[in-house]
C-alpha cells in the first residue's frame, strides 16, 4: 500500500515536520539520538537531523526510504535510513542506534513519554 502511495515525485505529507515535532522543538537536544519509526518520506527524521540529533529512521517502503534519502541530501543532513518491516523485524531499536545517548539526558515530551521518536502524524 505505501509503496504505491510513495511512487510519485511529490511528497504526499509534504517536507515540513509534524506539528508535534515543531511544537516541541525546544525539547530536542543536539547530539542526542532519535529513532523515527514508520518515517515514510523522511520529513520528521530530516527535521530531527536538522536540529542536530543523530537519527536512525525506519520504514517498510523502499520508495519512501529512497525519497527520504533524497530529502536528507537536499537539506544537507545525515540520517541512518533503514528499510525494515516492523511486523517481522526481530532486532531492538537500541541495537541500531549510536551509543551517544546518555540515560540522564532523556527529556519528557508533552505526551509524557521519554523519547525523541517521530511519527508521520500531522
Amino acid at each position: 500500500m505505501w509503496d504505491e502511495r510513495y511512487a510519485t515525485d511529490a511528497y504526499i505529507f509534504g517536507t515540513a515536520p509534524s506539528q508535534f515535532l515543531e511544537k516541541n522543538a525546544g525539547l530536542l537536544t543536539p547530539g542526542e539520538t532519535a529513532l523515527a519509526v514508520a518515517d515514510g518520506e523522511g520529513r520528521n527524521s530530516v527535521y530531527l537531523a536538522e536540529k542536530g540529533l543523530a537519527v536512525t529512521a525506519m520504514d517498510s517502503s523502499a520508495p519512501g526510504v529512497e525519497k527520504a534519502r533524497r530529502l536528507a541530501e537536499a537539506k544537507g543532513v545525515q540520517v541512518d535510513f533503514r528499510l525494515a518491516d516492523l511486523k517481522t523485524w526481530s532486532g531492538h531499536p537500541r541495537n541500531t542506534m549510536s551509543s551517544r545517548r546518555s540515560s540522564s539526558s532523556s527529556r519528557r515530551l508533552s505526551s509524557g513519554r521519554r523519547s525523541s521518536t517521530a511519527s508521520n502524524a500531522p
